[in-house]
């Protein structure tokens, strides 16, 4: 009797076993086909290097940053991809992202993910620039603007480690960058830097392979993130650009009053200011567009100017020194003519 009593406990521990096992592949099956699990693979400086699954498959590796602008993750897909989000943040798939290192001038880039979160995917180029970022990582979407610290990170290793992880996550050696393609497109326009003249920066756009042929020469004075004036000009063209405090918030032309030197009357000048994107794809909230140079005898008068516009319905005022401009000027018309 003693015999059968240990041998039916004996099986009901076994299958009270078998039922715990049961309820734990359960619980780990219904886990793992969750739709979005995130890992812990490591921490480096303010960056934690996350393991992310999708639908039960390793999807990528990301570096992730949270402070008071929120949450930033630069990722390494299995596709060999990279990309740059900023969760929560949603917006229209036609607008572009605008990413600014260090504060240098922005590059748009459209989102391939607007949906609960905003997404880019990089090129190995934008990427090199993020590696050589020792600053801050600017954003500007949908109306906001959101930036990162990121002084004393060594941005390289922190790209190498999300290289690293989604190696090994995917049982791949390491990642090296795809073969460049031959371009055999139609030339495009094609920006380098002429010279410096002062505070001012002048660039020449060429529109040939070669670079003989100047479409337009531009110079621009930028006094800190997102902030600066900017100048075109070229055979047929003479154009007066700003960047403020949420000067791009709207593509659409908003009213802009500028002066030169101090306000009055008789010298302040309301426009409709269109949004122009230059080749860059950074945009100018632009005052003057004209076929001739005939204004730029004002712009060469001038020690200041000052453009007033309402941010969030409230009036706002841009300065901006022109110490330099004859320099400058002159700079952008033996650029033309070149």
């Amino acid at each position: 009797m003693a015999i059968n009593d240990r041998a039916a406990g004996a099986h009901r521990v076994g299958g009270m076993l078998l039922m715990a096992g049961a309820l734990l592949a359960g619980s780990a099956a219904s886990a793992w086909s969750q739709p979005y699990q995130q890992e812990s693979a490591g921490k480096l400086g303010r960056f934690d290097i996350l393991r992310i699954y999708e639908n039960g498959r390793f999807n990528r590796c990301a570096a992730s940053t949270n402070d008071k602008s929120g949450m930033l993750r630069i990722a390494f897909g299995a596709n060999r991809q990279h990309y740059l989000s900023i969760p929560s943040v949603e917006g229209s798939g036609k607008q572009p992202l605008r990413l600014r290192l260090d504060g240098s001038p922005a590059i748009s880039i459209v989102p391939t993910v607007t949906t609960n979160r905003a997404a880019v995917e990089l090129d190995y180029g934008v990427v090199d620039k993020i590696m050589a970022t020792r600053q801050s990582i600017e954003v500007a979407f949908a109306g906001r603007t959101f930036r990162w610290d990121v002084s004393g990170e060594n941005m390289e290793r922190v790209i190498e480690a999300v290289a690293n992880c989604t190696s090994k996550a995917a049982g791949t050696q390491p990642i090296a960058p795809p073969p460049q393609k031959a371009d055999t497109a139609a030339p495009q326009l094609q920006g380098k830097e002429y010279m410096k003249a002062g505070n001012w920066t002048i660039e020449r756009y060429t529109s040939d392979a070669g670079g003989r042929n100047t479409a337009f020469c531009a110079a621009f004075l930028l006094t800190g993130s997102e902030r600066g004036v900017r100048i075109v000009l070229g055979k047929n063209t003479f154009q007066l650009g700003f960047s403020g405090l949420g000067s791009a918030a709207n593509d659409a032309p908003i009213p802009v009053t500028f002066w030169f030197d101090r306000p009055n009357a008789a010298g302040e000048l309301p426009v409709q200011a269109p949004l122009v994107e230059g080749p860059d794809t950074f945009p100018w909230r632009t005052v003057i567009r004209e076929t001739s140079d005939g204004r730029a005898d004002d712009v060469a008068k001038a020690r200041s100017i000052a453009f007033s516009y309402k941010v969030d319905g409230k009036g706002h005022v841009e300065r901006f020194p022109l110490a330099g401009i004859g320099a400058a000027l002159g700079a952008l018309k033996e650029c033309v003519a070149k």
